[in-house]
């Protein structure tokens, strides 16, 4: 089995109060996805790259050693 790093850019849509156009794009930098108001707007991309091949070392212990 190998193993996987699994990177998911993810759309949120929420509201923020502020003076300016900056100023929401900073607030929202900040905001808490999960506990303020947020709600899931889709999956933009999902990219896939595999680290490395697991070894399951309960099948390769003995193996090569004298004993």
């Amino acid at each position: 089995m190998a193993r996987y790093i699994v990177d998911m850019r993810v759309d949120y849509t929420f509201e923020v109060e502020a003076d300016s156009p900056e100023e929401a794009e900073s607030l929202a930098w900040e905001f808490d996805y999960t506990e303020d108001g947020s709600y899931y707007n889709g999956v933009y991309s999902i990219d896939v790259e595999e680290v490395e091949e697991y070894i399951d070392e309960s099948e390769t212990v003995g193996e090569g050693k004298d004993e």
